[in-house]
């Protein structure tokens, strides 16, 4: 006959039942303690009451509560508690309002992990962004010890306005640490942005930027030069004079992405930098007829990496200012279409107000415009 296996439960253990006494015919319920070392007892009438006296003296016990009675309340105290009282939200107790309040710049982490949680949210920015944008959130952070409960609007205005640079370049580390101060509001890392106490006003606010017209024969010196020394990058240089693209952006470029039948050409979103961050390529038309005369007699090489090594020992080049060609051809297309919105198309700009101000100063006349769209291959 087979046994069961009992379960090797433990006893259950039986509640005592509380003492009562009779005392005269009536029933008392009796509460035994020790207090200050001395023993005593206390007898009520019914068991509700017993075990609410026992309530009550476990939380006169209290350390806080002892305190509390100590305590030296004024009748202002009193009344500001009472009001705080009333208007606690529905939920919360006046201990949590307080610890909220109090715990306003310290986060839930600390300040390096924080900086790497922010950093993995900008996934379709180019490397050297993320370096920057890194590089100018921790200045801010050791100017004030890596300590969260030193930042303040103060503080941030006081590092923005000691930053030793242009007014464009603080008005973007002011951006930057905007952006990382809302990204910890929302993930709730930091309870209030200190930029909501910064007005606009008290920020850098630098003035429009301006360009001025480089002449056509610079740019033609500068071509016939480059045919002559380095002919391999002379397309590269035609994509941003005549095409108004970037660069760093031509010298990606691959065969495939060149159209000459319908004279069209694709920038791949990896390749381009509004492209990163929208995921979007773009499909560049009607473009100069010049144009393609250069890139059809010097297509694009396959090795550019020393392209800025190379093109900076030519003498035309070190003569020419900063991003001169795609400037050169923002000025000249303005001038030529006078339609910005044609001119932002092809240069992907994405304010069209912005570019038109920026080149008004410099636009020319339509005939000196044909001019620079002349400027060939020899």
């Amino acid at each position: 006959m087979l046994m069961k296996n009992k379960k090797n439960n433990p006893p259950a253990t039986k509640k005592r039942p509380p003492r009562t006494v009779l005392n005269n015919g009536r029933l008392y319920f009796v509460d035994e303690y020790t207090e200050n070392g001395k023993r005593k007892r206390r007898f009520f009438v019914s068991e509700a009451e017993m075990n609410a006296a026992k309530e009550a003296r476990k939380i006169a016990s209290n350390s806080i509560i002892k305190n509390i009675a100590r305590a030296d309340f004024t009748p202002e105290l009193l009344l500001d508690i009472g009001n705080a009282l009333k208007i606690i939200p529905e939920g919360l107790t006046l201990t949590q309002c307080v610890e909220m309040a109090s715990k306003t710049f310290v986060p839930k982490k600390n300040f390096a992990e924080c900086l790497e949680d922010f950093l993995a949210t900008k996934r379709n920015v180019t490397s050297n962004t993320r370096i920057t944008v890194k590089s100018r959130i921790k200045r801010y952070f050791n100017s004030i010890g890596c300590d969260f409960k030193k930042v303040s609007p103060e503080s941030l205005l006081d590092f923005i306005s000691q930053v030793s640079t242009s007014e464009k370049t603080k008005k973007h580390y002011a951006s930057i640490l905007h952006e990382f101060f809302s990204w910890l509001e929302v993930r709730e890392y930091f309870l209030n942005n200190p930029f909501k106490k910064i007005h606009r006003s008290d920020l850098p606010r630098p003035l429009p930027q301006k360009s001025d017209r480089i002449d056509i024969s610079l740019v033609s010196e500068f071509f016939k030069e480059c045919e002559a020394c380095l002919p391999k990058y002379a397309g590269i240089c035609a994509l941003a004079a005549f095409g108004g693209i970037r660069i760093n952006e031509a010298m990606r470029l691959k065969p495939e992405n060149i159209d000459f039948k319908r004279r069209e050409i694709t920038i791949p979103f990896n390749i381009s930098r509004t492209g990163k961050k929208s995921g979007k390529s773009y499909l560049q038309a009607d473009m100069p007829d010049n144009l393609w005369e250069w890139i059809e007699k010097f297509p694009i090489p396959k090795g550019t990496s020393e392209f800025y090594v190379d093109i900076r020992k030519l003498k035309t080049w070190k003569a020419l200012p900063k991003n001169a060609l795609r400037h050169c051809f923002a000025t000249y297309h303005l001038s030529l279409y006078r339609s910005p919105s044609k001119t932002a198309m092809l240069m992907r700009h994405e304010n069209e107000s912005k570019l038109w101000n920026t080149y008004l100063d410099s636009l020319c006349g339509a005939d000196i415009a044909e001019d620079y769209f002349k400027i060939l291959p020899s």
